[in-house]
């Protein structure tokens, strides 16, 4: 089990590897952005928007809980 990290510890983390995702992302033009087979059939495009629908929940989520709610996960697709 990993070693329990800070909040600026893992602000710090959260940092570097978006300056990480973006950096691998530059080099990339709007062709490779579109082309599938990077995952499954999924696009880097594909990826991008998953991991930003999940981002979202976070959010949602979170804010649920500081206004004192029981956040819900997604359905089940």
């Amino acid at each position: 089990m990993p070693k329990p990290i800070s909040k600026a510890q893992a602000i710090d983390k959260l940092e570097t590897e978006r300056r990480r995702l973006e950096q691998n992302l530059a080099p990339l033009n709007e062709n490779d952005m579109l082309r599938p087979g990077v995952v499954g059939e999924w696009s880097v495009k594909d990826v991008l928007a998953h991991l930003a629908s999940w981002e979202q929940f976070f959010l949602d989520w979170y804010a649920a809980d500081q206004r004192g709610e029981m956040p819900h996960p997604p359905a089940p697709v």
